[in-house]
């Protein structure tokens, strides 16, 4: 039993390693540079630290910690970003007809170029690139 155990443990290990191998963005810092449709629309760039589970928010010069959740290597959602944290009724129904993520399009060296798209309005909220500094 014990055995099994531990080979269950070191599986589930490393199936979990492997999975966070692949992300789109590693741990790091970047600067997100929106396209300029995005900017026309009054979003500015900002700058997010990824840290496992992690991304910090660095904007106006205070920074916020915010969960990340990956829904696949490509696509991740920021809980307190794309959704809320605690969503009033109202907002819960809204969320119900809605499904808001980051998809990383490509991946050029250090840059990865990004949608946040609404999918099940198959709408694009805005793009731009992740840049690794």
């Amino acid at each position: 039993m014990k055995k099994l155990f531990i080979v269950l443990f070191l599986l589930f290990f490393s199936v979990n390693s492997l999975f966070a191998q692949n992300k789109a963005l590693s741990d790091g810092k970047y600067l997100v540079k929106l396209d300029s449709i995005s900017k026309k629309s009054g979003f500015k760039d900002y700058e997010v630290y990824i840290e496992k589970e992690s991304v910090y928010l660095i904007l106006a010069n205070k920074m916020e910690r915010l969960e990340i959740v990956w829904i696949d290597d490509k696509s991740f959602k920021i809980l307190g970003l794309t959704e809320p944290l605690n969503p009033t009724e109202l907002q819960k129904k809204i969320l119900k007809d809605t499904n808001i993520c980051f998809e990383i399009i490509t991946i050029v060296g250090n840059e990865c170029s990004f949608k946040l798209e609404d999918k099940k309005n198959n709408r694009i909220l805005n793009s731009g690139t992740f840049v690794k500094i």
